[in-house]
């Protein structure tokens, strides 16, 4: 039998033979070993009936993996004693000293959880972490695909693999995959509009309507029927019903009546096809309400309808997988259907092509945590930071999240009653919400934190406590906000928060006559984050004048109302939108008779004052200043006048509107955290395809430079720039800036984003603003694995507090570049982020993570560094920037020192430029055969040096290329060129549209030729190349141009040692995530280097032989077992010798030598290896 077969035959018969049985069929090496385990479970016999092991799999390494099973004494289910099965596995783990275990525990009826346990380590293979749980839930009389498909095809041969099996990335791959095409063909079917986008949003409503009453059911909330839907719609095939008319007909009466009326109303009364038993059900069927099964305008009332044979492909789909009702947490993963898993996979539905990716739970909880800690450094009085990190972050060496004796932080009665109030009031915008990941994560920690204040013994009697359902609508209440600019994406983020809801609701509720899910309308609100028009007229997210009493009154009231109209107790959405518009309005009329008023009061004589000779008139100097600030005073009347004119009813989002509370109350939110949509410069566009995307670009930036007018601009006319905003930049860094002005003066600003805007050019500005008008607090990278297994990109979260809304301030504030070594799971601890929290001056590098500090001072006055005319460093006080990730996150510590011994730039010896562009290689490169068949002289042709794939060695010989480009830039008159050109034609080669452009589209100029050429990305093997007599090179690589030609081979052999090596490795971008290291024309142009007289008398055998990995150059084997930093180097003999000349000339010292062959292989394998982390 197959391993597939063995395991639907454990399904249908659960024994523990079977089991053995699939685990031999798994893995050969599996050796039963019966032991009686029932001491683990003398606590639980109430609920455990017995507890073996059945033996063990030992795999290299010593590893080993145990797997044991559990009889439970009732009926098994996916909530049932999970936490005393989890505690029972961890403690067999840890005092057995195995790595793994699979557990499963079982009830006589054959249902089983099948669960892997992994034991965690830091540091010492025997210093635990917490253990982590992975979980299918298996039901013989349930489709179980989700088991079957990810276990059937497991690889048990170690560990690491079989944890593959246990994913949830895996898994949700799966389900999408199976997913997709089916909504897709839901889409494509929709009846009554040839709308495509509308057709798809439309069967993206029938399927969250769908999955929500899965989760409905799953609870017993329709009349106990845990299959509800699969048998309505069998009722429905069986029933004299027209066909086709299961949307309109049964499944709308089902949303938009049962679900959205009080339990005993009667649904499509006397005028249906149910039967008894169902119209009964559907008439007592919980009142859920929240907008979800009302009906949506533009959608719902569109007389659009969907076939039965879609719906009922997805009925039959959907309910082949298990629905759980279970949160997954930090160290317990159910993989089902669960309200995460839904996230991730709605997340890839709504970001195909858009840049946004679903951020892993892992990262989420640990911004949350960090931004509320921060957030409360700032804003609580007398609180110490160690109880603060002790109340968010877990300790080490704890064996289980149920750890009785993890610290929490003392805390006095009053310091708790601030913190409940603070933590209650809080308000977290995320403005790139996607499927909602960081409003659902901050949800779960503000709802953990206050559970664990509130359960204090000192903790104050007179606050508010209610059960988990109504804290955590308390704080959707009170705290979260997101905006997201597809309008399903929306639906989906509130599909999260109501299903998160929706879990924890009691029993009890299903029969209430009130509306049970709150109406999410103000809270996820559809809009740009980044450019707010209304016409022609942007709308920046500004202070306004001193409001009025009556207009601070009736904001108050708007807040009240959004109060009333999220708990269903009143108010229409569209009498909301009204006031928040009047708000608005009465804003800008008061602060333009502000304005008027202070204008007219220059108009006004001026008094005159005395003195000794005589009374005297203002002096000229000042009725200068006052005409300028007349000028000002008008230009400002005029911009409101025109905001007044602008503003509709109807209009997209206005920060300032929308959340007129958020602004006029609390002067903007107090944290901003989220995952901004990574887009290159060359894929921004308008998301909401309205306006042309040059137009949007040009918005964009203005957006930006009105809000923070200050800095950007010269004078207060405001028409001249002093910076601008490259129009290289990618769309992060649009929202890094956009969203500082969202956060309030207390507040903070937590990011993942990439780490791109760190080393490139466009991201100076970027490092200016924040120097300037910011307090960068932490950026943090992960050294051992990626973030997004989907996204080709590197990441760093980044902390930053705003100085000053507009102006600023100049503090010498400090900024802690901290890189983690190990996964973020196993090392944010509070141990480790204390520590980090407490170094105020000193650069570390540790077991766990390495910090460098850098004062806001330091980081400006690095940034000023230029080149003399002599070659060498000099300050000349123009911020033109600094690679902050190359120098402070991945070079190692005594690189800073080497700088400093001769070094100049790589620009000082001579010129770099790109290789050629032929826009269509398949034209312009031609092999012998090509040039034999076309009859091509060699008059035409030159030979190309077109990938460094074409040489193992540095020297690369003419000769030996195998290709040859087509030069040819005159009016055709030889008729072999002739043909050849109108060959192309024919193909259409020359309406390619970079050809088009060229005067003869044939042609490629006259290329210059170099004799040395540098690679522009690397891997694991380093070397640049030299050849005897100048070749072509294509723009796979970077040709560089001596000043000096008799230097060229000098150069080179510098170009070729370890030193150069570690040069390139600390200075090439690594932020596209597929472990390539990569470099443009400038980043060579500014490469530190060192030019070493004595290299012009060495051998340049070097250059003659194959060069190797770094690894095998330098003698170091990352995969020994024993870590790179402890290991001798054992260089190559003539690498040593070539390195001992350019160490000589540094003077560096016998323990410097190894660990620059230590750190450039350290950093090489940290590269590569993060890349295949995911």
């Amino acid at each position: 039998m197959t391993l597939r077969e063995r395991l639907k035959q454990l399904i249908e018969d659960y024994s523990t033979d079977n089991l053995e049985l699939f685990l031999r069929e798994a893995n050969q090496n599996y050796r039963p070993v019966k032991e009686d385990l029932n001491r683990y479970a003398e606590k639980n016999e109430d609920l455990i009936k017995e507890t073996i092991k059945l033996g063990e799999i030992e795999f290299g390494e010593e590893k080993r993996l145990l797997v044991v099973s559990s009889l439970m004494t009732g009926d098994i289910t996916e909530k049932s004693s999970k936490k005393k099965q989890f505690e029972i596995g961890w403690k067999i783990l840890k005092e057995n000293f195995y790595d793994a275990g699979i557990f499963v525990f079982h009830d006589s009826e054959g249902r089983f959880r099948f669960s892997l346990i992994v034991t965690q380590y830091s540091g010492n293979k025997r210093t635990h972490t917490p253990f982590r749980r992975y979980t299918y839930f298996v039901d013989p009389d349930k489709a179980n695909k989700t088991f079957i498909n990810q276990i059937g095809k497991a690889d048990f041969s170690d560990i690491e693999h079989i944890l593959k099996a246990f994913s949830i990335e895996a898994v949700s791959n799966d389900f999408y995959n199976a997913f997709y095409p089916t909504f897709k063909k839901i889409g494509e079917e929709v009846q009554g509009t040839t709308d495509a986008k509308l057709k798809e949003d439309f069967a993206l409503l029938l399927v969250i309507r769908i999955i929500f009453i899965g989760f409905v059911q799953k609870r017993g909330w329709l009349g106990e029927n845990l299959e509800f839907v699969q048998h309505f719609w069998d009722e429905y095939q069986t029933s004299s019903a027209a066909p086709n008319t299961f949307y309109k007909e049964w499944l709308s009466p089902l949303f938009f009546e049962a679900l959205n009326s009080k339990p005993g109303h009667k649904v499509k009364y006397r005028n249906n096809h149910f039967s008894e038993s169902t119209e009964k059900l559907l008439q007592m069927a919980p009142y859920l309400n929240g907008e979800l099964f009302k009906h949506k305008q533009g959608f719902d009332n569109q007389e659009l309808w969907i076939p039965d044979e879609q719906i009922g492909n997805f009925i039959e789909f959907l309910f082949q997988y298990n629905f759980t009702i279970e949160e997954n947490t930090f160290y317990d993963e159910e993989l089902e259907l669960n309200p995460e898993f839904l996230g991730i996979i709605f997340e890839r539905l709504v970001n195909k092509e858009d840049g946004a990716v679903y951020t892993p739970r892992t990262e989420v909880d640990f911004m949350c945590r960090m931004g509320l800690l921060k957030w409360l450094q700032k804003n609580t009085t007398n609180i110490e930071t160690d109880d603060l990190y002790h109340l968010f972050f877990r300790d080490l060496g704890t064996d289980a999240e149920y750890d009785e004796h993890q610290k929490q932080g003392d805390f006095t009665t009053a310091q708790l009653t601030e913190l409940i109030q603070l933590l209650s009031q809080v308000t977290v915008c995320d403005p790139a919400a996607g499927s909602g990941a960081f409003e659902v994560g901050m949800l779960h920690v503000l709802h953990q934190i206050l559970e664990n204040l509130y359960d204090r013994h000192n903790a104050p009697k007179d606050l508010p406590k209610w059960n988990d359902f109504e804290q955590k609508k308390s704080i959707i209440a009170n705290s979260l906000y997101g905006v997201e600019v597809k309008e399903w994406a929306v639906w989906i983020n509130q599909l999260r928060l109501w299903l998160t809801l929706f879990i924890d609701m009691p029993d009890e509720y299903k029969t209430s006559l009130q509306p049970l899910l709150p109406s999410l309308n103000f809270k996820v609100r559809r809009g740009d984050s980044l450019v707010q028009r209304i016409g022609n007229k942007l709308f920046p997210v500004q202070g306004h004048a001193q409001l009025s009493v009556a207009v601070r009154s009736k904001i108050t009231k708007l807040k009240n109302a959004k109060v009333e109209f999220f708990f269903n107790r009143g108010g229409s959405y569209d009498e909301l939108r009204g006031m928040e518009n009047q708000i608005f309005r009465d804003i800008l009329e008061e602060e333009i008779e502000e304005k008027k008023k202070e204008l007219r009061s220059f108009n006004n004589p001026r008094a005159i004052q005395g003195s000794l000779l005589g009374p005297s008139g203002p002096s000229q100097k000042e009725l200068e200043i006052d005409d300028k600030e007349k000028e000002r005073l008008k230009n400002e009347i005029t911009e409101l006048v025109a905001q007044q004119k602008a503003l509709a009813d109807q209009h997209p989002l206005i920060w300032n509107i929308e959340f007129a509370e958020i602004f006029f109350d609390g002067g903007g939110f107090d944290l901003v955290i989220g995952n901004p949509p990574y887009l290159e410069k060359g894929d921004i566009e308008d998301p909401n395809c309205n306006i042309e995307t040059s137009l949007y670009k040009s918005l964009l930036k203005e957006s930006i430079y009105n809000e923070f007018s200050d800095f950007f601009y010269s004078d207060k006319s405001l028409k001249k720039l002093k910076h601008k905003i490259s129009g290289q930049s990618d769309l992060s860094i649009f929202f890094y800036l956009k969203t500082l002005s969202l956060v309030n003066s207390n507040g903070i600003q937590v990011f993942i984003c990439t780490n791109a805007w760190m080393d490139v050019d466009y991201g100076v500005l970027l490092q200016l603003f924040l120097l300037d008008y910011a307090f960068l607090d932490l950026i943090i990278d992960n050294q051992s694995k990626r973030t997004f297994s989907n996204a080709s990109i590197n990441t760093i979260i980044s902390v930053i507090h705003p100085l000053n809304k507009r102006k600023s301030l100049k503090i010498n504030s400090q900024t802690k570049f901290i890189a983690f070594k190990k996964p973020f799971e196993n090392v944010i601890i509070s141990e480790n982020l204390l520590e980090i929290e407490n170094n105020v001056s000193t650069n570390l590098s540790l077991e766990n993570y390495r910090i460098v500090i850098k004062s806001k001072d330091s980081l400006f006055n690095s940034g000023q560094i230029n080149n003399d005319k002599e070659g060498f460093f000099e300050k000349n006080g123009k911020y033109v920037g600094e690679k902050w990730f190359a120098k402070y996150l991945r070079a190692p510590f005594f690189y800073e020192e080497i700088l400093k011994k001769r070094m100049t730039t790589l620009s000082n010896f001579g010129r770099i430029k790109l290789g050629i562009t032929s826009c269509q290689n398949s034209f312009f490169y031609l092999d012998d055969n090509k040039i034999k068949n076309y009859s091509l002289t060699e008059r035409y042709l030159e030979p190309i040096f077109k990938t460094p794939k074409e040489s193992s060695k540095p020297f690369v010989a003419k000769k030996d290329l195998s290709l040859k480009v087509f030069l040819y830039n005159n009016e055709v008159v030889n008729k072999e060129v002739l043909k050849y050109i109108r060959g192309g034609e024919k193909e259409d080669i020359d309406k390619v549209a970079c050809l088009r452009s060229r005067k003869l589209w044939y042609s490629l100029g006259s290329p210059e030729k170099s004799s040395v050429f540098f690679p522009y990305s690397f891997s694991t093997a380093f070397k640049t190349f030299i050849s005897n007599e100048p070749i072509i090179a294509d723009k796979r690589l970077v040709q560089f141009f001596p000043k000096k030609e008799f230097q060229k081979e000098c150069c080179v052999l510098f170009f070729n040692s370890t030193l150069w090596f570690l040069i390139l490795e600390i200075n090439g971008s690594t932020n596209l995530g597929e472990g390539a290291l990569v470099f443009n024309t400038k980043d060579f142009s500014n490469l530190p280097c060192l030019y070493i007289d004595q290299l012009e008398k060495h051998s340049i055998e070097i250059l003659h032989r194959d060069q190797f990995s770094i690894f095998k150059e330098c003698g170091i084997d990352p995969e020994l077992g024993v870590p790179i930093s402890e290991q001798e180097p054992d260089p190559l003999p003539d690498r040593a010798e070539l390195d001992t000349i350019v160490f000589d000339t540094l003077e560096l010292t016998k323990e410097e030598r190894k660990d620059v062959y230590r750190a450039v292989c350290q950093l090489v394998w940290n590269r590569i290896s993060k890349a295949k982390s995911v």
